[in-house]
């Protein structure tokens, strides 16, 4: 999972996407020191934990993943997922 996403520089836009909260991502910048690849895989760690509000956004799974990035603009990635 994390190799489609290694490129996305906007990790937290995804977050809010999946359906975490905005304090949970800067929780995870502040902790990571702004290091995009490590605050990326806690993002996705929290997201497959359910933490916040991600339940409303739908279990996760590769399809609620790929919804997200579709709805940011990343159709790209979104299809790397899809056709992975």
């Amino acid at each position: 999972m994390l190799a489609v996403i290694r490129d996305l520089n906007d990790w937290k836009d995804l977050g809010l996407q999946l359906g975490l909260l905005y304090p949970t991502l800067t929780d995870i910048e502040t902790y990571r020191r702004g290091k995009p690849s490590e605050c990326r895989i806690d993002m996705l760690s929290a997201w497959l934990q359910q933490q916040d509000n991600v339940s409303q956004k739908g279990v996760p799974s590769w399809s609620v993943l790929r919804a997200a990035l579709q709805s940011m603009g990343e159709h790209e990635t979104a299809d790397r997922i899809h056709s992975n």
